[in-house]
């Protein structure tokens, strides 16, 4: 565990407003039954975006090397996104140590270290990992845009990969669950554009091809069960680059079951790769999803930092 004002606890960040006010309900039975078990859990509250990373930011920097995302894989970005001033340390001894109790809207990160029979309840696979003192290394994606860093552990999109995530949030469906995604998935659809992001693999040839979609990913999962990238690992410092073809909207309907499993990475369209680095050559700025949040940046690369964090799983 950690030091939190000279005791040795983990530091509980909890969104309340993650999954329409469900986190706020479930979290404290939770913290309670961790406690029980005899883990000292320390709880903060988040009020507004990035409260989480400056809490989490602040309380490194006081000692804390535990910690506990409470909420959706927002809340869970927002924290590694705290610690990226110094819980990437590569001494133990200093290397911050995270566990995900999934409790929001966009779960899909804590698939990765899950069963399937635990799948859907992965908060109970937390909650065990902290009582047992489980822990996996895991790496961390660093994405450098032109105005700075951003770190992320699941998930970087492109076309229409951030285009639903924009049309969900815009007309404020994510509060629906898995039926507002496809809500954003289907207003998509229907304004579907094809984009171009010129990008270089580990130095290679410059790329340039338009496209339906990009994801860069550091995990399995994205949107809670798809499987967007079948071959991919949190432990192989590599990122797993998949890109699909221009596609038409029936096409990309017949597509989009195959995501769930694993599959549409066989198709003519789609292209998968793992690399450490991938460089970008952007000029204007662009909107992109890192888990699950929208920015409009101007993109310079994504590297992969191995096993710069200890996920309790």
């Amino acid at each position: 565990m950690s030091s939190l004002h000279g005791r040795q606890v983990t530091l509980a960040i909890v969104n309340p407003a993650a999954g329409g006010g469900r986190c706020g309900k479930r979290a404290p039975a939770m913290l309670e039954r961790l406690r029980r078990a005899g883990v000292e859990v320390e709880e903060r509250l988040t009020s507004a975006p990035r409260d989480a990373t400056r809490i989490a930011r602040e309380a490194y920097a006081q000692g804390t090397r535990s910690f506990l995302a409470v909420g959706g894989d927002g809340t869970c970005c927002e924290v590694v996104n705290g610690l990226a001033n110094g819980g990437f340390e590569q001494d133990p001894e200093r290397r911050a140590r995270l566990g995900v109790l999934p409790l929001g809207t966009g779960n899909s990160f804590l698939r990765e270290f899950v069963d399937e029979t635990a799948a859907e309840d992965g908060s109970e696979h937390t909650v065990r990992a902290l009582i047992e003192g489980r822990r996996r290394s895991c790496d961390v994606l660093r994405l450098t845009h032109a105005e700075g860093k951003v770190h992320f552990v699941n998930l970087f999109g492109f076309g229409f990969a951030a285009d639903v995530t924009i049309n969900t949030l815009r007309g404020r469906y994510k509060r629906w669950g898995n039926l507002g995604y496809v809500i954003g998935v289907l207003h998509s659809l229907a304004r579907l554009r094809h984009k171009t992001l010129a990008l270089r693999v580990e130095g290679g040839e410059l790329e340039t091809r338009p496209l339906t979609l990009l994801c860069v990913c550091n995990s399995r999962y994205t949107a809670g069960a798809m499987m967007m990238a079948p071959s991919a690992s949190v432990s192989d410092g590599l990122a797993d680059l998949i890109r699909v073809e221009p596609l038409g909207r029936l096409a990309i309907v017949r597509a989009f079951p195959r995501i769930y499993r694993g599959t549409h990475v066989r198709m003519p369209t789609v292209s998968a790769r793992a690399a450490p680095r991938i460089e970008f050559e952007v000029t204007e700025p662009v909107e992109v999803m890192v888990d699950g949040e929208i920015l409009r940046i101007v993109p310079r690369s994504i590297e992969v930092l191995p096993g710069a964090l200890e996920i309790c799983a």
